[in-house]
């Protein structure tokens, strides 16, 4: 008898967190055919968007009230197929809104997973900047539930003007661990969505939407993550709602709409944009002046230097300010030689007038942005002339 309860209890022991472990992608994914195509209207277009391993990630542009227009880019939840959004797209505030399905999730391609969404989120991303009609400097990620692990991991990789989180959680262990509590989840779950790790790197505003009644990631989750946030925050709780309900209540779109105001107000000179191989000539070619950061999320003085960076941004609204992940752009990194982060540089009138590594105090940016604008560009650029024909006759007498 006593052998025979043994058993159970180790095969119960053993059994559980083998199947957890191998079936925990279902436990956690719950990819959702596409519910129904939005209307034809001219303001919304469908787009196709090839991710990093060739998967197909399909959704819907729906165009904002300008041209080029700030833009929200949205990740849904673990069971959520985006389609309905395009629907109600006018509480955004006249911002477009960027709706591409997960994959796996509408007609998008392929099997998701903590990393192939990470991937998708900076690929979804960087074709937004590429457009022509996105106002590349205001861009705001959007993540619910299970896509505010997608826009925290964004946002610590792209600079954005704003993040809005809602029913967001600090990480997928802990809120496993509220809800299996006899499982080891630290020991067993490969897709950990770490947004605690991340949030105090990250000096973009964010909105938190919680819900009150919310018991599938409580607000204490929700609050452990907004409390480590390092850029300025506003939290707000929904009353009468629960993890499913809260964006039937009016007071959500309120206060998304408020929020998307409030980030689309001043110069869109103030944001920095980033900058990656695909757009940095656009930029660089396009504006007069750009100041731009390499850096790294792994790097402190980077973190150091990026709110004086900032803050520079909002000085000096007549100037381009870009930032480069050093990991993700390695290929750019290398073209420019950088050995060493933070590395600023500044071009004016596509010349490179300054490159140093390290974090330049404000006082000494503030020097570098003065003596940049008051060169005279017409000297420096008949220097250069008198030095390229210097070395090419320099060559012409080695021969």
């Amino acid at each position: 008898m006593v052998g025979s309860i043994l058993k159970i209890v180790l095969g119960v022991a053993i059994g559980v967190p083998l199947f957890a472990w191998f079936f925990q992608e279902r436990m956690l994914f719950f990819p959702r055919s596409l519910d129904s195509r939005p209307a034809p209207r001219p303001n919304v277009e469908e787009v196709s968007i090839v991710a990093a391993d060739g998967a197909k990630l399909r959704g819907w542009l729906v165009k904002g009230d300008a041209t080029p227009a700030p833009l929200v880019i949205y990740f849904g939840g673990n069971a959520e197929e985006v389609s309905w959004l395009a629907d109600v797209a006018d509480h955004f505030a006249g911002w477009s809104l960027l709706l591409v399905n997960f994959r796996g999730y509408g007609e998008s391609e392929g099997k998701p997973g903590e990393k192939e969404l990470f991937e998708d989120g900076l690929t979804i991303h960087d074709y937004a900047m590429r457009r022509p009609d996105v106002n590349s400097g205001r861009i705001v990620a959007m993540g619910r539930s299970l896509g505010s692990g997608v826009a925290v991991y964004l946002a610590a990789h792209r600079p954005l003007r704003g993040v809005i989180l809602v029913s967001p959680y600090d990480s997928m262990v802990e809120v496993a661990k509220r809800h299996y509590p006899f499982l080891p989840v630290s020991l067993m779950l490969r897709h950990r969505f770490d947004s605690l790790a991340r949030a105090p790197q990250i000096p973009a505003p964010l909105l938190c939407l919680v819900a009150t009644e919310d018991r599938v990631i409580p607000a204490a989750h929700s609050r452990v993550l907004f409390e480590a946030w390092r850029g300025t925050k506003s939290w707000h709780e929904v009353p009468r709602s629960d993890h499913d309900s809260i964006s039937g209540e009016p007071e959500y779109w309120r206060s998304i709409a408020d929020f998307l105001k409030s980030s689309n107000s001043g110069d869109p000179r103030m944001a920095t944009i980033a900058l990656t191989k695909d757009n940095f000539e656009q930029v660089v070619n396009g504006n007069d002046m750009v100041l731009v950061d390499f850096w790294a999320p792994w790097c402190g003085p980077c973190k150091s230097f990026a709110p004086v960076f900032e803050a520079a941004s909002e000085k000096h609204a007549d100037i381009v300010f870009g930032k480069v992940n050093s990991d993700d752009e390695q290929e750019l990194a290398a073209s420019f030689n950088i050995r060493s982060i933070p590395t600023l540089m500044l071009f004016r009138e596509k010349v490179i007038l300054f490159s140093q590594a390290g974090a330049l105090p404000g006082s000494a940016l503030e020097q570098v942005i003065r003596q940049g604008k008051e060169l005279d560009m017409t000297a420096v650029r008949k220097e250069i002339a008198e030095r390229e024909a210097g070395a090419q006759q320099a060559s012409v007498e080695g021969k």
